[in-house]
């Protein structure tokens, strides 16, 4: 499990690490839109283009934005299967969502969580 910007390091400074890359069967990008927005799609495809076409790739994503169909385009089989849980006439799953703030002295947090 790695951020694409440590993956990219590794592919950069850690010898043989593309060699060893090629040995992951499957590829979980989680956040996916979150990565996209935060300026990782070079580094994505750069480290999709180290795999095996042969293994297995899951994306998560609360949304789904037009880069990110983009980046499925390269980093999914052609007959993916596409699991929409929110259907077209209804608002965001986030806006749905109760969120809660709390503040709490750092000895509490345990408590306050639980």
């Amino acid at each position: 499990m790695a951020t694409p910007g440590r993956l990219e390091d590794h592919l950069n400074d850690t010898k043989g690490f593309s060699d060893m890359i090629w040995e992951v069967q499957t590829l979980v990008l989680d956040e996916a839109d979150q990565m996209l927005e935060l300026g990782f799609q070079p580094a994505i495809t750069r480290i999709i283009g180290f795999l095996r076409p042969e293994r297995q790739t899951l994306l998560f994503s609360a949304t789904v934005p037009k880069k990110l169909t983009e980046v499925a385009g390269i980093a999914v089989k052609k007959d993916h299967v596409y699991l929409n849980c929110i259907p077209k006439d209804q608002e965001q799953t986030h806006s749905k969502v109760n969120q809660e703030c709390m503040i709490v002295p750092i000895q509490s947090t345990i408590h306050a969580i639980f």
